[in-house]
Parts: structure tokens; sequence; C-alpha cells
């Protein structure tokens, strides 16, 4: 069981993972002697906590316990060693400071691992296969009482399939796993040529004839060079180099392509032993299942075929064998043995068994959930339906009894959606928790009579213009109070940088300058707006932020106003506001000194003078100001020109007809419009863009056709770690509501919002759920209509006066599904990378001739807070964030020159005699030890972490320091003719 990540744009605190256990087999990785176990942890808290458990078993019976305590040494940064020499055991770090105990409390943990998988010693004998049969199938059989938890676990030398009472056991997931059907047993790789995959070398590769190929490779490892150059000579026999293949002075052979070969023997075709006699011809194979859900009281079968393998190749010596053991305990507590079991083969001749397995046999164990039989859904969903039944019947005989019934119905329902909605968050835990069944069943009886006691008292609490007038205060009290709230923790964000740059340009200036050439024209209005609140309040972050907090406000206040002029219930403007206050991605960016919050208020307050002036025709100034606000809008965030095939639609609908003079008038503010939205998008292009020098892989958004991301046309309804399933059902129901009763005004809300989807997914180049940001809100009170809908209908159908008691239930469940109570503790956490902390360790670190290097898009970032930036390091190079200035590549926010080649860093580090590398882990992807080679960048981190010292961490933040009076120095391979590529 894992635990999903939640997207960072949440105001939420991290996933409680403390109930969860990771289990890991140490078993292939630990060695005769001594042995280090190291754990590195990361989290958006300043002083993340781990705990760890576990023991050892050796072959002797001697067991080990394995506990986090106050005897483990613990440190931010690796004090003393390299980056990655404090995990080896032959490294001392005595030196460190003990690590600190955390909450002493007992934790309850959860897991779908069943009990003794990865603590039991594997006690399977070995079942060879005759060779001389074709596909062999073996089977045994089970009498068991009472089945309540069972596992089972196969080591083979070969492919198989296993099934368990006629159910295939799959590793779901694994498309070309071996047992993921027929037609996908295969081997993995170049398995005819017998060649494992190797680092290629463009000396061996560069050209398909070998009269142009270097007789003798120049070079070996790619990761060492010691500038001699070998040639390969007929005695083999000598004494190589390092030849156990140690480093003691380097992190370790994991990080490399290949083993160390300066003579370059092993890139050679060697022919002097025959493949089938260097090569077992099958590998190992170790898996565990869970098969508690496929056992039934009484008799059961298991059966194994082993599968041949039918591809060409050399066949190995190793033969085909198998051995199972694992265990099932029941409910009256005996255990069944499956290692002792009798096995059959397909001629009912008993399989004789070989030795017991060694662990050293035996390679790591994988674990997998077994097929679910589904049958614990479907008694769930016959329950749903059997009560909805019931309460049917019970309201025609039984009328009292049957209000109950039907109230109950409905809260047993609603508790179904809220835990669906919880399947993508730790929350979910508490569902899987034992004995959770009947606590749902009492706490949905107790809601039912709540409703049904409380009646209309609750619809008092709106009824006077003082409460009115308080409930509103009071809310938007709430919605400032969540945004601002700490507003100066969270770290700026890649695009927030950029705002602020602009920002704080025009406030000194009157220009949104980058550099001499290069204006950050886009989003004019924001940016002017925000200057000017910086100029009266100066340029710190709380101007910057708090300016979007009071628009936020401000976007509340309008929505209450549409709630109140559109809809008949006043509880409709009270409950919208109240979830816009309290969702999470609304909160996060509410604060962000970017242009959302602003694009968000002018698209309201555009739609709602859209509807009185195009659709009610209250007044031609209603006409003007749509318009108007539509081109601040537009000016606000350019994409929001997406908003005219709405309008249009929306026009073509429900327009009616109005004075000829009147749409003179509005045909001449719209070609005014589109002047300023035209000058606009000119000094964009030709201030803002810088002539292209290559095509960038890192495009920014821009309005064109786009039809590969589809699926996204339901992502406002479902939103990420299913934010929006339980609102968006009544959104529905407010949706089939509208159609019925044909309210044109409701209609024409719910044409703005299908129709922007729809236009925001077709028309936007990046797909992004943050470009609907600004229809939330218009979604919230359309959702929140349906609610006050479903309340109506289910009072009506049980002839109740509860709907105003009902609706208050219904909208705890859905300020729940968006766990609100992450947010308190969110403000604590970094949410985002935090390059704040590193660039000011930097700060209080940097000498006068130091050289400061940081990672793209962040060279604005270190202008901002250090003053200058000198390098750029950007592989692969994104053409979106660099222009040419004198014959150099210089970022286009810092100018910083551009470093996105191995060999420039080469140069760097041999030309300076001190540089600052600041590293955004997120954009090199290898946040752990090994670095993945198939990303950009492998060969750039490698050389930073085997050349420069760890400094300084913060979530998602390295700090590197290139000393040359450190004394190490280890390039790449060096190339006769210059540095290398």
């Amino acid at each position: 069981m894992v635990a999903y990540n939640f997207p960072r744009e949440y105001q939420w605190s991290g996933h409680d993972n403390t109930q969860l256990v990771t289990l890991f087999d140490l078993r292939p990785y630990l060695k005769k002697g001594k042995n280090s176990i190291s754990i590195e942890a990361e989290g958006r808290v300043i002083q993340p906590e781990v705990i760890a458990f576990g023991s050892v078993l050796t072959k002797g019976g001697q067991e080990t316990q394995i506990r986090t305590n106050r005897e483990w040494y613990a440190e931010p940064i690796p004090i003393g060693l390299s980056q990655n020499s404090w995990t080896m055991p032959l490294y001392s770090v005595s030196h460190w400071k003990k690590a600190i105990l955390g909450d002493q409390k007992r934790k309850r943990f959860v897991s779908t691992v069943p009990n003794q998988v990865f603590e039991k010693p594997f006690y399977g004998k070995w079942m060879v296969k005759d060779d001389r049969v074709g596909e062999t199938r073996f089977q045994t059989e089970v009498n068991i009482d009472d089945p309540a938890q069972a596992y089972i676990r196969i080591a083979s030398y070969g492919d198989f399939w296993i099934w368990v009472n006629g159910e295939r056991l799959e590793a779901k997931g694994l498309q070309s796993s071996y047992n993921a059907g027929e037609w996908k047993v295969q081997w993995s790789g170049r398995r005819p040529l017998a060649t494992p995959a190797v680092m290629l070398d463009p000396d061996e590769v560069g050209s398909f004839y070998a009269g142009y190929r270097y007789e003798d490779p120049r070079h070996g490892d790619p990761t060492k060079n010691d500038f001699k150059r070998y040639e390969n000579t007929q005695n083999r026999t000598r004494d190589r180099p390092n030849q156990t293949g140690g480093d003691l002075t380097g992190d370790g052979d994991e990080e490399k392509g290949r083993e160390q070969d300066p003579y370059g023997f092993y890139e050679e075709a060697d022919a002097a032993k025959p493949l089938t006699l260097k090569r077992k011809g099958f590998s190992a194979q170790f898996h565990a299942y869970d098969i508690s859900g496929l056992l039934d009281s009484g008799r059961n079968t298991i059966e194994v075929k082993l599968v041949e393998n039918v591809s060409p190749g050399y066949k190995g010596s190793q033969p085909m064998k198998f051995a199972v053991d694992g265990e099932c305990h029941t409910l009256d507590g005996n255990v069944y043995e499956f290692a002792s079991l009798s096995w059959f083969d397909d001629r009912s001749a008993p399989v004789k068994f070989g030795y017991q397995v060694q662990p050293d046999e035996l390679p790591l164990l994988e674990f997998y959930k077994s097929n679910d039989v589904g049958a614990s859904w479907l008694n769930k969903v016959l329950c749903i339906i059997g009560a909805l039944i019931l309460a049917i019947v019970l309201v025609y005989h039984y009328p009292h009894l049957g209000r109950l019934s039907v109230i109950y119905s409905v809260s047993l329902g609603l508790a179904a959606i809220f835990a669906f909605s919880m399947a993508e968050r730790s929350e979910y835990l508490w569902f899987l928790l034992e004995n959770r069944g009947p606590l749902l069943v009492v706490l949905c009886i107790l809601t039912s009579l709540l409703v049904l006691l409380c009646g209309k008292r609750w619809k008092r609490l709106l009824k006077s213009e003082t409460h009115r007038t308080v409930w509103i205060v009071a809310l938007l009290c709430i919605v400032f109070i969540s945004r601002a709230w700490m507003v100066h923790y969270q770290p700026i964000d890649d695009d927030e940088y950029a705002s602020i740059q602009a920002v704080l340009a025009i406030a000194e200036t009157g220009a949104p300058y980058l550099s001499e050439d290069i204006w950050y024209s886009r989003s004019p209005l924001y940016h002017y707006m925000a200057a000017g609140v910086v100029k009266i309040f100066g340029p710190h972050i709380w101007s910057l932020r708090l300016y979007s907090v009071v628009l936020a406000v401000l976007t509340a206040w309008v929505m209450w106003r549409i709630c109140i002029s559109y809809f008949s219930e006043r509880w409709i403007a009270c409950a919208s506001v109240l979830i816009f206050a309290l969702h999470p991605f609304l909160i996060f960016s509410g604060h962000i000194a970017r242009f959302y919050q602003q694009q968000q208020l002018m698209v309201l307050m555009m739609i709602f003078l859209f509807i009185e002036g195009f659709i009610l025709r209250k007044g031609m100034w209603f006409r003007v100001w749509a318009i108007i606000l539509f081109t601040c809008a537009v000016l606000s965030q350019e994409i929001s020109i997406t908003f005219v095939p709405v309008f249009l639609v929306a026009y073509l609908l429900f327009g009616r007809g109005v004075p000829f003079k009147w749409d003179i008038k509005s045909l001449v503010y719209i070609v005014f419009a589109g002047v300023l939205i035209a000058a606009d998008i000119l000094l964009f292009k030709v201030k803002c863009i810088t002539e292209s020098v290559g095509v960038s892989p890192n495009l920014e958004a821009t309005i064109a056709p786009t039809f590969w991301e589809l699926g996204n046309l339901g992502s406002m309804f479902i939103g990420y770690s299913r934010l929006h399933i339980v609102l968006g059902l009544f959104y529905i129901v407010s949706f089939i509501y509208s159609l019925r009763r044909g309210a044109s005004v409701v209609i024409t809300l719910h044409v703005f919002l299908i129709v922007s989807v729809v236009c925001f997914n077709l028309l936007i180049t990046s797909v992004s759920f943050r470009y609907m940001y600004c229809v939330i809100p218009l979604w919230i009170i359309l959702g929140t209509h349906g609610i006050v809908v479903m309340s109506k209908w289910v009072a009506a159908q049980s002839y109740l006066s509860s709907a105003s008691s009902l609706r208050w239930v219904i909208l705890v469940v859905v300020l729940a599904s968006m766990s609100p109570w992450r947010i308190p503790a969110s403000y604590n956490e970094k949410i985002l990378g935090d390059p704040i902390s590193s660039l000011a360790y930097v700060r209080s670190q940097i000498r006068e001739k130091d050289k400061v290097m940081i990672t793209e898009p962040h060279p604005h970032a270190a202008l901002l807070e250090l003053g200058r930036v000198d390098y750029d390091l950007v592989v692969p190079i994104l053409y979106d964030f660099t222009y040419r200035s004198e014959g150099v590549l210089r970022d286009r926010n810092g100018g910083a020159v551009v470093v996105n080649r191995l060999a420039d860093l080469q140069k760097i580090f041999a030309n300076e005699e001190r540089v600052w590398v600041i590293l955004n882990r997120e954009k090199f992807r290898s946040r752990k030890k090994n670095i993945r080679w198939e990303y950009p960048g492998a060969r750039e981190e490698l050389y930073i972490r085997q050349n420069c010292a760890l400094k300084y961490r913060s979530y998602l933040w390295a700090v590197y320091l290139w000393d040359q009076s450190s004394g190490e120095f280890n390039t790449f391979r060096k190339e006769p003719d210059g540095w290398s590529e």
C-alpha cells in the first residue's frame, strides 16, 4: 500500500504516512560482517520524523533487532563525508550528532501485507520440471476451515502461472509481467544475443563501417580519467589498477554505467567462452501474494504451470523449477502450512521434492496484492440498493418509519460517496480499519434522527437582515484569514518570481524591465496595479501577496452578490462563500503574487454584468462594464481571450432583442477593447518574446487548437485527489433541475461553465487545471444550488419539512470531502520547493569573488535574493528562458550565462576558485542516491556530486560548493582536442 501524491498547489499538510508500513526485504543486501543501514528522509517540515523497525535472522537462528533510537546518528547533510559515502559501512559517522527522539506515543499501523510474509524464512523445497514433457502443471489441495488471512510465496527459475481455486494471480499494473497473459510471457531485453545493455560510446557506434572506427578504444570508464592512453596487449593476466572495483574516495559504483575498465577489455567482443556456459538461462524469481480473499472454507486447490520459453536464443543449463510455501490463519487460531503439502503433476503422479531452497538462491522478494474478487464492493452496492427499496416500501405503508428510512438512505449514500472521495488520501485508512462498518451505520442513524428533529429550525439563521450581515462579514473574515495567515512563510513559486521581478521593476522605473532589451509585458494590468500597491506599502512579500488576498475577499463578495441576485435561497450564498473560503486550491492560489486571483475576480464580475446587460437587458451600462471587465480580464491574463466563444454561445442561446442603438454602442466598445488587446499582444511579441534560437522543450501556454488531453474535460468535476467528487455530484443535480424547470439565468451560468471548460481544454496548448481556476467559483455556486435542489426533493419524497436541516448535513459532507483539518497544519509546512532557505544560506556564506550558479528557471530568484547571479544551469536548454547577447546565450530574467553542457561546467570549475551551485532536485529528477541515466542532466549531476561539497539542503533544493582549495577534481574522460561533451 502506498500513499498517493496530491498536487502541491493545495493548502494541505502532508499525508499521515505514519500509519502506513513500508516493508523491505533486506536479505539480498546484507553481507557477512559489518553492514550499515542508512535512511534519508525529506519532508515539508523543518525536522521530518521517521520510524524504522525490523529484524535479521541468521542461518544459525540468531535474531538481531533493528530499531530507530538514540543510538542512531543524524545530520541534515553528510558532515565530513562525500554525498553518498556515508551510506557505506567502511566510513564512520561517529562524529555526527545523535538522533533526536520524536513522539513516543504508540501508533497503530495499517498494511495490506499479511503477517509473516517478510518476516518468516522461506521453507519451500525445489520441484523440478521434467524436460522430456512440454508445459507441466502442478497441483495440490488443502482443506481449511474458516480461513481469515493467507499468503503464498513462490520461488522459481523460469516463467510460471499460478491459480488459487481457479483464479489466476496477477501482478497488477505490470504489463510485461511474466504472468500477465500468455502472449506476454517472454524475456525482456536482447535475449537472442544474450547481451546486456551497456553505456554506448560514440567512438564505437559513430560509424557503421569498421574501417572508420578506432581499433582500440581510447578510454574506458567515462566517470574515471587518469589522463593516460592505454592500448590493448596480449598479456591479459597482469594486474589491473583497482581490480576489486572499490573506490575509497568516491560514492561507489552504483552510480556508474559500467565497471571500471581502463584497458578497454570489457568493450571488446569476447568469444573465449560459449554463451551457453556463461549464463544460467533463467533468472530466479521470488514473489509473494495475498490470497486471503480467494480461499474458501473447505477444499481449496492451488495450481502452478511452468511456461516454456518459446523465443529463440541460447537455452541455459539451469532447469526450470519452483518452490512454494505460505500460511493460512483461520478464525479459530489454527495455522495451515503450504510448504508441507503434497503436489501432483498433470498425470496425477506425485512430485518428488528436492533440497530446501537456500537463502542465497533467492532474489529480492516482491509482494503483490492478489486478484480482488469484488465480493466486498458487491455487498456494499446490494446493501445500498436494499436500503433504498426498503425506504420506498416503508414510506407508503408506515409513513413515520419511512421518513427515517429515507433520510437514513441518503445519509448512507453520502457516506459512500465521501469514502470514495478519500481514496487517494491518507484519510482513507480510517475506512480500512476494523469495525468501521457498524460505526458508519450508527453515525448515519444519528444523522437521520438529527435531521428529523431539527426540521426548519436551521432556516431561521438567515431570516433577518442582521443575521445575513453577520454571516457575510464572518465569511469574508474566514476568506481573508485562511489566505493571509503565515503568508510570508511559503516559498515563492517559479512563476511568482517572474511577476515579483516585473512588479518591483515597474515600481522602481515605471517599466517591467528584466534586462536592457527585455520586458516582462505579460499581464500588464495586474503588474501595474500590484506595483501601485508596492509603491504605497513598500517592496516586501506582505504587500505583494496581501494584494492577492484582498482580491480573493472581493471575489467572495461578488459570489455573494451573484447568489443573492439569481437564486431565491439565500442559503446558497452563505454555503458558496464558505466552500470558497475553505477550498485548499483556492486558498493556496489566493495568496500567490501572480495574476490568478485578479483574473478570477474580473471573470466573475464579467459574467455577472454580461447576464445583466446581454441576457436580462437591465441597461446599456451593464453591457459597457461587461466589455470593460472582459478587457481587464485579458489584460490580467491573456488566455482569458478564450471567453470570446463562451460569450458568443451564451448570447446566441439566451440573448434577447434590444434597441438597435444598444448593439451599435456595444460594437463600438468591443472595437476599442479589441484595439487594447491587440496592442497588449503586440507589445508582448515585441518586448517580451525574444528572437527564437531553437525549439524549446518547455513551451509557454498559448492559444491554439489542441486535442491531446480530452480526459481533462472532466477535471473540473473530479479535481486533483478527488477533491470535487462530492460537490460535483450535486452539480449534476443542479444541471438536470435547471434543464427541466427552464430557469434561463441558471442555465446561462451552466452554459458559461461548461463551454468555458471545453474552450480551455481545446484552445489552450498547455492543459492544466490552473487555467480553469477562474471559473471554480462559478462551479461552487452551481454545486451548492444542487445541494438545495436535492434536499428539497428528498423532503418532498418523504413528506417532510426537513429540507433546511438536510442541506446543512450535505454541506458538512462537502466540506469534509475537502479535508479542511489539513489546512491549519499546512501553514507551518513548505508546500513548494524551498529555494529561499538555500539562497539565504548562500548569502550568509558567500565571498566577494565567489560565483553563483543556479538551475533554471530560478536565476531571477538568485538575483532578487543575492543581488547577483553568474551562471544558469539548464539541461536540456530551455530556449523560452534564454536570449543571445553579443554571441553569449543568457538567461532572460537574470542575465546569467547559460550552462547547458558538461564541457561548459568543466571549464567553469577549471577557471573559477569558488562556485556556489544551487540545484533544484525536481529539475534533475534524482532525489535519491542513484542517478537515472536516461534523464537529461545525469552526467552534470554526477560531476557536481563528485567534485563539489554538499553544504546545505532545503525542501527539494541542495547547495553545493566548488572550491579549488579542497584539492579534489574528478573529471569525465578528456578528449585529445578539448573538454568532454
